[in-house]
């Protein structure tokens, strides 16, 4: 067993982990169960899992991201509070009301429909859960020469995508354009929009 995992490098190791104890310091949800959702490697998941009691289910619709994640995961000695599973965020398998907290960093401009699962993000939330969704370069809780290297970096990367055909900055714009009639038409009327630039950080309360 290791004790860390890899990253592109520290900068992104403390973005990370940056990100989860700003979630945590604000919404004090430190027991339960945790959605990661379009998870990727893990990262967010596992930040969580070292700094709480939470146990997390790491999700997303790549089969080959939720091996890489498990990897992570068990590289860490962590398993025992972890759950795997492949699946879309517009048909999660959780029972209504059975989650306590989800999280979601990057993934959101992504998905295929917006609307349905934002439904089932809610349908799964119980009385007093959270949802934390959407991603940036930690505007509110990372230091500002920190903040600065990673832009500069994730530029290239952006450049890179967009010239590969998938513009993530144009995907942001259209979703910062639409996500408050899709809260709307969701029925979710309690949450809240932080500005990250490029990004947002959208936050869902269910009473």
């Amino acid at each position: 067993m290791t004790t860390t995992i890899e990253y592109s490098n520290n900068d992104y190791r403390l973005l990370y982990g940056n990100t989860v104890e700003w979630i945590l310091k604000n919404h004090k949800i430190n027991e339960g169960i945790c959605l990661d959702i379009g998870t990727g490697p893990g990262y967010i998941g596992i930040e969580l899992a070292k700094r709480s009691n939470l146990s997390i289910s790491y999700i997303d619709i790549n089969p080959v991201a939720i091996k890489q994640a498990e990897v992570n995961v068990k590289k860490l000695g962590l398993e025992k509070r972890s759950s795997f599973y492949t699946a879309d965020v517009a048909r999660l398998p959780f029972s209504n009301q059975s989650v306590d907290l989800v999280v979601s960093r990057g993934s959101i401009w992504f998905w295929e429909n917006l609307l349905n699962g934002l439904k089932e993000i809610y349908r799964v939330m119980r009385s007093g859960a959270v949802a934390v969704l959407g991603g940036g370069f930690g505007s509110h809780f990372m230091p500002e020469d920190v903040r600065e290297r990673i832009i500069r970096d994730r530029r290239q990367q952006f450049k890179r995508m967009r010239e590969e055909g998938n513009d993530i900055l144009s995907e942001i714009k259209i979703f910062k354009e639409n996500i408050e009639s899709k809260l709307s038409l969701a029925g979710i009327s309690t949450y809240k929009l932080i500005a990250d630039d490029p990004g947002v950080w959208l936050e869902i309360k269910k009473n």
